[in-house]
């Protein structure tokens, strides 16, 4: 289950570009190959511009913590209001919001959050969290009030072959990518099996983002709205309630492998890190620049100019060593605190 986490958020900037492209072929009396390919380079245009914006904001926060530390209620602010200029300064100039958003929380966690207090951090880390469920609770009450409220326009056969058609391609797309992971990353050692990807291809669920874009549509410009708002309704219904309901019982079925906790254990940082270091060496022993030179070279990069343009304190090569480190001598300790008879003592995670 552990592939699923990261395709979470960019499909819904995917879908949001390709909204924009439709509405603009909305407007045109005929399309040509013209027009699908610049359909084509404005895709590649407001994606990549989005992500550049959100990439140029995340720095320009990164500079700004960077001297907001004897202020220190002022670091959350900073954070917050970077990320959500990253999002405007993207929707005023018609690129993609979402993938704004995305490139600025990238930034954001590789550098500005590295310039804020602890107390700072974990405020950040919260209304995060606080801040993702409540949106999570407005947009299904709207779904509720949608399919209560909303004059609904009612056709089995294009419902039907609506959430058939998405059933269909979310499976040949799944299937297709996986078979081309599988075929071309060499450095895998472990394939992604079939029951794998069924997981993936059925844990396809659609909600806020095709409701939102389905909503702004304008009915003058298209008088099937109300179809395509109650097909929307009905596929979100069905993935959700069906397919969500569902997916559980056939991970078990096929015994999926689950992300497992992972316990600190500074043997395991180290064997990885090693090992990365070792392969990149070997690489360059036989003139071969593959992922792990790659890598070497944009963390060289990263430790000897960006972290010390963008980071207040830069961090070193063995900091995260030395967090992990701390954070099992401070579980070792509350534990041993625990057997030693100490009362009312909260549990370390």
């Amino acid at each position: 289950m552990y592939h699923i986490s990261p395709q979470l958020c960019l499909p819904d900037g995917v879908a949001v570009v390709l909204y924009s492209v439709m509405q603009a072929y909305n407007q045109m009396e005929s399309i040509g190959s013209l027009q699908i390919f610049l359909g084509i380079v404005k895709f590649l245009v407001v994606s990549l511009g989005g992500l550049l914006v959100g990439i140029i904001i995340g720095i320009v926060s990164a500079v700004l913590t960077k001297y907001t530390h004897h202020v220190k209620v002022v670091e959350p602010i900073t954070i917050f209001a970077c990320a959500f200029l990253s999002y405007l300064m993207a929707d005023m100039f018609e690129l993609s919001g979402i993938i704004s958003l995305i490139g600025c929380g990238m930034m954001q966690d590789q550098y500005s959050l590295h310039n804020v207090s602890q107390k700072s951090a974990t405020s950040i880390k919260y209304f995060i969290k606080v801040a993702s469920s409540a949106n999570e609770i407005v947009i299904f009450l709207f779904l509720g009030m949608a399919v209560v409220r909303h004059e609904h326009v009612w056709s089995t056969g294009f419902i039907l072959w609506s959430v058939l058609l998405c059933l269909i391609v979310r499976f040949i797309v799944c299937y297709s990518l996986t078979y081309l992971i599988n075929s071309f990353d060499r450095y895998r050692v472990r394939k992604i099996g079939l029951d794998e990807q069924f997981i993936m291809s059925y844990g396809g669920l659609r909600g806020a983002v095709c409701f939102s874009l389905v909503m702004m549509l304008n009915e003058v410009d298209i008088p099937s709205k109300k179809l395509f708002v109650t097909t929307t309704l009905a596929i979100i219904i069905f993935t959700v309630m069906v397919q969500g309901l569902t997916v559980k019982p056939f991970v078990k079925l096929f015994k999926i492998t689950l992300q497992a906790h992972q316990n600190l254990n500074c043997l395991v940082y180290l064997t990885k890190n090693v090992s990365d270091h070792l392969m990149a060496g070997m690489e360059d022993i036989i003139g071969f620049h593959g992922k792990y030179y790659l890598k070497e070279l944009l963390e060289y990069y990263d430790d000897h100019y960006f972290k010390k343009w963008l980071q207040r304190a830069p961090t070193k090569a063995d900091a995260e060593i030395t967090q992990i480190y701390q954070e099992i001598m401070l579980r070792d300790h509350f534990q041993h605190l625990e057997m030693s008879g100490a009362a009312g003592i909260p549990d370390y995670k």
